[in-house]
């Protein structure tokens, strides 16, 4: 059996703040920090890391499934391929995802008991959104669909779960928080797409990348990456969240590598943990912003 410290490994907990960002933003965004229910919040983040876990051990399982996860040179700095170096069995993989939904079933019972069915709604949809990334027979990433998928998932699933649970409703303040949020998480994909454009060229996928091709998405991943930066700013200058919020705006000079590496072509293999690191900081700094002004709800 493999050991404790590559089955952590295997989950990839590098990818867990985009697990995470969506509710710590949803939850200060719907009220001062002296009004949250911590024991909720507890529990939300502790579901979304169980299906994001489910969701990442999938995406390994069926990337070698559908031929797209091959041993390749370079790679030895990339997250993830421990199924193609055989570190971990593909059977092995299947058990800890299946451990993972049952706790994150339980849990999800528990949550859904207290904030009703719209919360039971979300989370299906939460659950099915990283299976289907992947998984049959939707496939949404090997059609083009899976930066769709990342960005409903992690930006207004998650952050509208995180407002419903903490006040039992929604609005539109609390809501466009979403979409940098969603956009920023989206982002680690993006940079593990321009990085695999040619593996998945050659195992016969068609992400979005491969549709439009390197240059216009490098456009979109550099959209992602200073957009929900910008966002951020409009909403601020609209009135919509609080002036504190622009202490996202801190992260910027760590998007500059990750963005100087996929404009020069580079292929490198941690290029989705290195974005990954400057959407932690930023969805911190976002969090950490509304805390400081009380909230947008």
């Amino acid at each position: 059996m493999p050991s404790l410290s590559v089955w952590l490994r295997v989950a990839r907990p590098f990818s867990f703040p985009a697990s995470i960002a969506g509710v710590l933003v949803g939850t200060a965004a719907a009220a001062p920090v002296g009004r949250w229910k911590w024991g909720i919040l507890a529990g939300c983040v502790a579901l979304v890391l169980l299906f994001h876990a489910v969701g990442n051990l999938l995406n390994d399982y069926f990337d070698l499934r559908s031929g797209v996860d091959r041993r390749r040179e370079g790679d030895e700095g990339r997250p993830g391929r421990f199924l193609v170096r055989g570190e971990v069995l593909p059977r092995q993989a299947l058990a800890l995802a299946g451990f993972c939904l049952l706790l994150a079933l339980l849990l999800a019972c528990v949550l859904v008991a207290r904030g009703g069915w719209v919360v039971g709604v979300i989370g299906l949809g939460g659950l099915l959104g990283a299976y289907s990334y992947t998984g049959w027979p939707l496939q949404l990433k090997y059609r083009g669909l899976g930066e769709l998928c990342i960005f409903l998932v992690f930006g207004p699933a998650t952050v509208a779960g995180a407002v419903w649970m903490q006040v039992g409703g929604m609005e539109m303040r609390t809501l466009s928080l979403s979409l940098p949020v969603g956009m920023a998480v989206t982002a680690i994909l993006a940079a593990g797409n321009l990085r695999d454009m040619e593996e998945d060229g050659d195992a016969g996928i068609h992400t979005l990348a491969r549709w439009v091709g390197r240059r216009a998405y490098l456009l979109f991943y550099f959209t992602l990456l200073f957009g929900a930066p910008a966002i951020v700013a409009a909403l601020v200058a609209a009135g919509v969240v609080p002036a504190w919020s622009l202490l996202g705006l801190l992260a910027i000079p760590l998007a500059i590598p990750p963005a100087l590496n996929a404009a020069r072509g580079l292929r490198a293999p941690d290029a989705d943990a290195v974005t990954a690191r400057y959407m932690t900081a930023f969805a911190a700094l976002l969090w950490g912003g509304l805390i400081l002004g009380g909230g947008v709800g």
